[in-house]
């Protein structure tokens, strides 16, 4: 599983970060990423992929 987090940098506080999407490929998650990045219109926002290292599984 590949997270896209988003951190967004503050001058006062500490940084914020927010999970914006999720995927099983590496590549969706990084076509996402790039999509975030090309739509960013915030110059203190950056964003990320990371593997989680485990695969969640669905509970009912």
């Amino acid at each position: 599983m590949y997270l896209v987090i988003e951190e967004t940098t503050y001058q006062t506080i500490t940084n914020g970060y927010t999970v914006k999407s999720q995927d099983e490929s590496f590549s969706n998650a990084q076509k996402k990423k790039e999509a975030l990045e090309l739509l960013n219109e915030k110059t203190n926002t950056n964003y990320y992929v990371c593997a989680l290292p485990v695969k969640l599984q669905k509970t009912a």
